[in-house]
């Protein structure tokens, strides 16, 4: 006996419902989450809205030829009190963080020199023997694990509060602090510890014996929100901090600017897992790494394998 149609399409519709995956509300991302942690979604679903902000890069301040972007910054009108737009413009600029392995080595050469009146001075200065990176950004995965809000310090005997992401960016966008600063750091979890070490073992091993440094630059590590105010304007002007430095008046605004900043706690971290460990970084590009510590290499810049 056949099934009836009205049969038919019952059968039909539970098996297209049994092979739609699951999927998050088409909203995940609009609402500011009411919670102290925040991760992407487990199924696919819209990403966020792009932010109409605008916003510029923050360049470090560093004699260098070489352009170094620290992040993204904006001071848009409407990111001052309105945390749904921050939320958006926050979202918005999570491109993952360029991250570098740099190894320094460097000793100190002193010399003596004796004036016309006998008077000797002694002079100390300090000499790179070696200086090179490798670029890591490939092993940073594209896709952040995490957003976090930063626990607000706490009075003695008591619990350390744990504010959510909507209480932080709420915090910030109803302040009336004309200097107010909203920051998200972006955070590479990685055992940099562990890299260090088997650096430094490393070049102690072709006989270097002098002073060795690994450092951990990075780019694009953070986003920020300022006030849009004049106050705030002139205060994050080049221009402005190099007029108040010839003229002396950053003694006078210089504490005040700071103490206004200090208040403002307001900042959210966003979490980056790494590809490879680092003892698989390690066995990857030790050869390497031995090489230019033997040859003295200095500002080169390499991609690690």
């Amino acid at each position: 006996m056949e099934p009836t149609p009205s049969k038919m399409e019952s059968v039909e519709t539970r098996i297209s419902d049994s092979s739609t995956s699951p999927s998050e509300p088409p909203g995940y991302y609009d609402r500011v989450p009411n919670s102290h942690v925040f991760f992407p979604p487990k199924y696919p679903t819209p990403g966020p809205k792009p932010s109409t902000a605008e916003s510029y890069e923050k360049v470090a301040k560093k004699f260098s030829r070489q352009k170094e972007v620290k992040g993204i910054c904006s001071q848009d009108p409407i990111l001052d009190d309105n945390p749904t737009e921050l939320w958006r413009f926050l979202l918005s600029n999570l491109r993952s963080p360029s991250l570098a392995v740099l190894l320094l080595g460097t000793h100190t050469e002193s010399s003596s020199s004796t004036d016309s009146n006998g008077h000797s001075t002694t002079t100390t200065r300090t000499v790179t023997d070696f200086s090179f990176q490798f670029d890591v950004s490939k092993y940073v995965m594209p896709q952040w694990s995490r957003i976090v809000a930063e626990p607000r310090k706490a009075s003695k005997g008591e619990a350390t509060p744990m504010p959510t992401v909507l209480e932080t960016l709420e915090e910030y966008t109803s302040s009336k602090n004309p200097f107010k600063e909203f920051r998200l750091d972006k955070l590479v979890l990685w055992d940099m510890e562990r890299v260090t070490q088997l650096l430094t073992d490393l070049a102690r091993s072709t006989g270097y014996q002098h002073t060795i440094q690994v450092h951990f630059p990075m780019q694009h590590y953070k986003v920020v929100a300022l006030a849009s105010n004049g106050y705030s304007k002139a205060a994050h002007n080049k221009a402005v901090q190099v007029l108040c430095v010839v003229s002396c008046l950053w003694i006078l605004f210089w504490p005040a600017w700071s103490i206004a900043r200090k208040r403002m706690k307001n900042r959210l971290s966003c979490e980056y897992g790494m590809a490879v460990s680092a003892d698989e970084f390690y066995s990857r590009n030790a050869q390497r790494i031995h090489s230019a510590v033997v040859q003295r290499c200095k500002s080169e810049q390499m991609v690690a394998w």
